[in-house]
């Protein structure tokens, strides 16, 4: 079986490095397309995830348009070459989607994002099956395929991932002293116009406030401004997790990073003016309560105070956590089972057992 796999963002690297890895040992050909998006070939490096970089982010909608046709050009002409059986993607897949309808090729798609109308006119026609968390928002019909969870499980679930403090004492840090995490996006996607981050001043404010219970770490997409660069956060890229895993408490402008350290078993909170828009977010607050979307920045910091101050809220977050997994599928296997799904559907392979779907609800 020869499968390619295309990742247009950082999360991508880490949702697809288990499968990737699983299909490799197994014997299956793999082949990696990239898109050079923020710290994405770097957390491939640092994953030892070969692959091959076919486009880079353009800015504006322009060049982002033409960045799109030609990294379809070029995922077209890799694909030829390596004559794959299966498409993967994640999010809207919008290169492989024409790419393996021309070639009649499976396309496989796993995706979290509601809030991308451009990429799901473009993309979502074109894709064989749709793999989606029972939360999301919309519905696909017969392509639609739904398990209980979230993605970031096929990476981050205790099976697979056990959070290494040694990348942390190696930047200077302590994993033992509480440190708070805070992640700012760059607020550059099509589904972000209009919307801004935290300012500087805000940054400061928020740091003042929070530095009396354990140091303040920022995460950034974009470089610190000056006096804000004492914060930074000193961890390698690739060794986010395990950051978010020892943290006393995450505070995101993304919807990334709040549900990955709130299955890690830290608290979160994840303040995003598209909160409520995200089906994923919504079950993690109200069904699982992992993470936090407050409505105002005010109400952020004193959520975020309030969990600093109490002494056992680590243990609470971890015994939620615990729950989460018992009330959830096994991402990882899904996902590998729905490789030879795809591949097979026309043949005598059923729909994976157990997996929501509209037949099975």
């Amino acid at each position: 079986m020869r499968v390619l796999f295309d990742i247009t963002h950082p999360v991508h690297a880490y949702f697809f490095k288990y499968l990737i890895n699983t299909l490799t040992h197994q014997g299956h050909q793999v082949l990696v397309t990239a898109r050079d998006k923020d710290v994405t070939l770097a957390i491939l490096k640092g994953l030892a995830i070969p692959h091959l970089c076919i486009s880079k982010r353009s800015g504006k909608l322009w060049h982002a348009l033409k960045e799109l046709v030609v990294r379809t050009l070029r995922l077209f002409l890799a694909a030829r070459q390596f004559r794959p059986d299966l498409f993967i993607a994640a999010d809207a897949g919008v290169s492989v989607g024409p790419v393996g309808a021309a070639m009649g090729v499976p396309r496989l798609v796993f995706d979290q994002v509601d809030i991308a109308p451009l990429q799901q006119c473009l993309a979502k026609p074109w894709e064989t099956l749709i793999c989606t968390s029972h939360s999301y928002l919309k519905d696909f019909g017969r392509r639609h395929i739904r398990f209980r969870g979230l993605l970031a499980q096929a990476y981050l679930d205790p099976r697979r991932f056990r959070p290494d403090p040694e990348p942390i004492r190696q930047a200077g840090l302590d994993p033992s002293e509480p440190y708070i995490v805070l992640r700012l996006v760059r607020w550059a996607a099509n589904h972000d116009l209009g919307k801004k981050g935290l300012t500087s001043q805000q940054l400061a404010r928020i740091i003042k406030r929070l530095s009396r219970y354990g140091r303040v770490l920022i995460s950034s997409e974009d470089p610190l401004p000056e006096p804000l660069k004492e914060y930074q956060n000193p961890v390698s890229v690739e060794h986010l997790h395990d950051l978010l895993a020892f943290a006393a408490l995450c505070i995101s402008e993304g919807g990334t990073v709040a549900p990955e350290a709130g299955i890690l078993g830290t608290p979160a909170i994840c303040y995003n003016p598209r909160r409520f828009a995200l089906g994923y977010l919504r079950a993690l607050e109200k069904d699982y309560e992992l993470i936090l979307c407050p409505a105002s920045l005010s109400e952020a910091v004193n959520s975020a105070e309030k969990i600093l101050r109490n002494g056992d809220i680590k243990k609470q977050w971890l015994k939620r956590r615990d729950r989460f997994f018992e009330q959830t599928d096994d991402v990882g296997d899904f996902m590998r089972q729905m490789v030879d799904y795809a591949i097979n559907r026309k043949s005598q392979v059923s729909r994976p057992i157990g997996y929501m779907s509209e037949e099975t609800g």
